[in-house]
């Protein structure tokens, strides 16, 4: 099995459904899909992108544990991550969580993992014992929340924190610099909101290898940035349609 596109109307995705297809490749998941039940990718081998549709609401215990899934944007809609989703992901090099509904990052929800950067909004309150803990090559985190959130040593366990970049809002960066286990980080403040989204409006998407814009007013000042945050392109809508052709594959952020 290497590919499967998936219909819509799916709402579930049922536990242990793709575990150990070790040649699937290319899965499109439907809008209407709301749930990825327990170990449903697990040990997808082959399987480095994927795009979570908007309207998913559950990622269950160890959906993609030990699977090659690279870069990854969590949808808005997505209210519960549960423990261990993408512990032990070789390829995870970038996580977006989208502002939105999700609350916690669970007990070793990306534990183990190759993960090198990670964007957590304001909505997030709790995260959990060993959360990142064994992601040794782990050295970005963006943080929104102007209070500290309280969370135990181990969260990082095995992470070089000295190391690694924290970014906060400029207005809490003091806040952080007093913050148990925070304060243990190279702070600096954010340098770019990758949180808003004044395109939500418009038709965006992208066909071979091209992000298209649609629909969107004439003279819109459009930012293209990396998962990570790293501002690619800027330019200013001049027609209904707007091409931008892609040098690589991956997961991008229109702005």
């Amino acid at each position: 099995l290497e590919e499967v596109n998936i219909a819509e109307g799916l709402t579930i995705i049922g536990n242990n459904a793709f575990e150990h297809c070790k040649s699937l490749e290319n899965i499109s998941l439907p809008n209407t899909l709301t749930s990825i039940g327990d170990g449903a990718f697990q040990k997808t081998i082959s399987l480095f992108n994927l795009i979570l549709p908007n309207g998913l609401e559950t990622i269950k215990k160890s959906a993609f544990s030990n699977s090659s899934i690279s870069d990854i944007i969590i949808p808005a809609s997505v209210s519960k991550i549960e423990e261990e989703a993408f512990v032990g992901c070789p390829s995870l090099g970038n996580v977006l969580i989208s502002a939105g509904l999700l609350d916690t990052i669970h007990e070793k929800t990306f534990a183990y993992s190759n993960l090198h950067s990670i964007s957590i909004p304001s909505n997030i309150t709790e995260i959990e014992d060993e959360a990142f803990s064994g992601c040794v090559n782990l050295t970005k985190i963006s943080l929104y929340n102007l209070n500290p959130i309280s969370i135990n040593a181990n969260v990082f366990s095995g992470v070089n924190i000295n190391n690694c970049l924290l970014e906060v809002p400029n207005e809490a960066k003091n806040d952080y610099l007093l913050a148990p286990v925070w304060q243990d980080f190279n702070i600096q403040s954010l340098s770019t909101n990758i949180q808003s989204n004044e395109l939500s409006k418009q038709n965006v998407f992208v066909e071979n290898n091209k992000i298209i814009i649609q629909n969107a007013s004439v003279n819109t000042q459009v930012k293209v940035y990396t998962i990570s945050g790293v501002l690619i392109k800027e330019f200013i809508i001049n027609g209904d349609t707007q091409e931008l052709k892609l040098s690589t594959r991956g997961i991008y952020l229109v702005k």
